[in-house]
């Protein structure tokens, strides 16, 4: 009879368990979040975690959640990377060029808002007034976001290929100061930055290109995505399956009480006056929950060709591959539950 050693016996036991303890994409998720399980949260802006809190949803979580604050897409994928977090929240782009360089993340979440996420902030010496002005133009790019996506498309309407501008490569941290500072004529800005830039600097030629000018540069989409192998872990994909679903109840509180949301996020967190989280979030509008479907895999795909296109990722992608479509149902009975 074959003996093992006790050493051997351990690491075959550890290997078969590894084995047994993945769930296959092809199987329901789980239902039940075992004791212990822990979710790690990649933020940004803190919306998440605000959200969570405001709402009341983080009390309604089995498994204990931590949440930690990003500056965009690239800093998320360098944390997929390491193992460092379960699921984040991002624009359209990121989940592009995660799969594009051969990172095994998957989205399990889709919201809409409407298409003025960003506007394009003109610098006090830009002197852009319309589409036509930003040919060599200095533009702020952040390569793997969702600006990224959004500037692409702005100038796909402006007639321009990206080689007819200049491009800056900056963090998207750093835009409001590029394009205050003058150090590019433009820079997508999003809320509540856009607002803190105009207020500030209206007076001195700071301007916004509006949404009536570059309307189809975004397509309102932001995602929840998760590492693959959070999703194939049967703990962690009960959790990330609860999550999802208070992810969307906690929106839709959010929708039924602006005003709470308003001071909760844009004035307590953000620092914002009452009356200007008021205007960011009308112009938001109301979070909606879109079907995982061809319908949304035909969106995501127009945005991950017009990257190829633009050179910001060098193959063509399948973007429905993108989607862990189990997490359709999840949402959709969360946003019509009563």
């Amino acid at each position: 009879m074959k003996r093992f050693s006790s050493l051997a016996l351990t690491l075959f036991i550890t290997a078969n368990a590894a084995t047994a303890a993945v769930l296959p994409l092809t199987q329901p998720l789980p239902a039940t979040v075992p004791a212990g399980t822990q979710l790690n949260v990649a933020d940004q802006d803190e919306v998440l975690q605000t959200l969570f809190n405001a709402s009341g949803q983080i009390d309604r979580l089995s498994a204990k959640v931590h949440f930690g604050n990003f500056s965009d897409g690239p800093e998320i994928l360098e944390a997929f990377r390491a193992g460092a977090v379960d699921v984040a929240v991002v624009g359209d782009a990121p989940p592009i060029q995660a799969q594009a360089n051969g990172n095994d993340v998957l989205i399990v979440g889709v919201q809409r808002n409407s298409d003025r996420e960003y506007q394009l902030a003109i610098a006090p010496e830009g002197q852009i007034r319309s589409l036509a002005d930003l040919r060599g133009k200095r533009i702020a790019n952040a390569p793997g976001t969702g600006r990224e996506a959004y500037l692409y498309r702005v100038l796909e309407k402006a007639g321009l290929q990206p080689t007819e501008v200049k491009l800056v490569t900056l963090q998207t941290g750093t835009f409001t100061d590029a394009v205050r500072s003058n150090e590019v004529d433009a820079a997508a800005l999003k809320e509540p930055n856009l607002t803190q830039y105009v207020n500030a600097y209206k007076d001195k030629g700071g301007t916004v290109l509006g949404t009536e000018v570059t309307a189809g540069g975004s397509t309102g989409l932001r995602y929840l995505y998760a590492r693959r192998s959070a999703v194939e872990d049967p703990a962690k994909a009960a959790a990330l399956r609860e999550f999802v679903a208070h992810w969307v109840k906690g929106w839709q509180w959010a929708n039924q009480h602006p005003a709470q949301w308003v001071t909760d996020y844009y004035v307590k967190n953000q620092g914002l006056t009452q009356s200007e989280g008021e205007l960011i979030n009308r112009v938001a509008g109301p979070t909606a929950f879109p079907r995982i479907d061809q319908a949304l895999f035909a969106v995501q795909q127009h945005t991950a060709d017009l990257l190829l296109k633009s050179g910001s990722i060098d193959h063509k992608v399948d973007a429905k591959a993108e989607f862990d479509s189990r997490f359709d149902a999840v949402i959709q009975q969360a946003a019509h539950a009563q």
